[in-house]
């Protein structure tokens, strides 16, 4: 097995948005970098927009968003729009589950259950992956969690946010090139790993779209299947300190299901198919 390590930094103050976000956008970059689906998704989401529309999408309408009718792909009323064909009714079930597996990356989650580790598997079932992308928020998490995030929204934390998710792609890129060609196109499963057990003993509540994956810990995840590993340590940006002691103290206790702690693996509820083509969608 191919196993690379990096590190991936977001700016301080680490608030579970800016984290959130980041996962989001590095999770649409790896599936179109692993050709699990042939084309991004900004332009993926830009053509079903202008084939299909927002609604067919899961999409609010520009009559819903704006209350006018706005140009997001609508049609006027009385409109007829073309007849869906095969290939845009597989991308928008495509998008559709991309967005139901990335909506579930959120802020709240991250702040509620504190997971040391969210993860994308390759393959054809989330036990026997053949490639799997794993960010460490170990080091996040000692650091004293998440800063508090400002409710208003303003240019400068627009800003931040789009820093981040540019930022966390570049810093995947090397890594991720370093890697064996991608597998075959097949399922990709958003993972994160959690407390299973709350403070008393009792059995915690899974994480809002996510189902509880015991079995996973049965005698780890590496195994003869998997071809790809990449380990991306998410940490603060550094101000000139020096960021090796916490991450080089999480290092070592970072073994699936074999340090006895209370952790396990949760399974997103949507695993997203990969296409290998959708011509005549985008111009792919």
């Amino acid at each position: 097995m191919e196993r690379v390590r990096a590190d991936v930094r977001v700016t301080a103050p680490v608030t579970a948005e800016l984290v959130a976000h980041a996962l989001r956008e590095a999770v649409k970059f790896l599936l179109f970098v692993r050709q699990q689906i042939p084309a991004s998704y900004d332009e993926l989401r830009a053509a079903l927009l202008q084939t299909v529309g927002p609604e067919a999408m899961g999409l609010p309408s520009a009559r819903e968003a704006t209350g006018t009718l706005a140009s997001l792909g609508s049609s006027p009323v009385g409109a007829k729009r073309k007849r869906v064909t095969s290939v845009e009714r597989a991308a928008v079930k495509l998008f559709r589950e991309m967005d139901a597996a990335l909506g579930c990356l959120t802020p709240e989650m991250l702040r509620a259950f504190e997971p040391s580790r969210v993860a994308l598997f390759l393959g054809s079932t989330p036990a026997r992956p053949k490639e799997m992308f794993v960010f460490s928020l170990a080091d996040v998490n000692a650091r004293g969690g998440y800063a508090r995030h400002d409710r208003e929204e303003s240019p400068e934390t627009t800003r931040a946010l789009g820093n981040a998710g540019r930022r966390v792609v570049r810093e995947c890129l090397p890594a991720v090139s370093q890697c064996a060609p991608a597998s075959a196109v097949g399922k990709a499963f958003v993972m994160v790993r959690a407390r299973g057990e709350a403070q008393d003993g009792s059995t915690a509540a899974c994480p809002v779209g996510f189902l509880p994956k015991r079995d996973l810990e049965r005698g780890g995840l590496e195994g003869k299947n998997t071809k790809v590993r990449v380990d991306l340590t998410v940490t603060p940006r550094p101000k000139g300190g020096d960021e090796s002691g916490a991450r080089g103290a999480l290092e070592g206790g970072e073994r699936d299901g074999s340090d006895g702690s209370s952790e396990i693996w949760y399974q997103c509820g949507t695993a997203v198919k990969g296409l290998k083509s959708l011509r005549g969608v985008v111009g792919v």
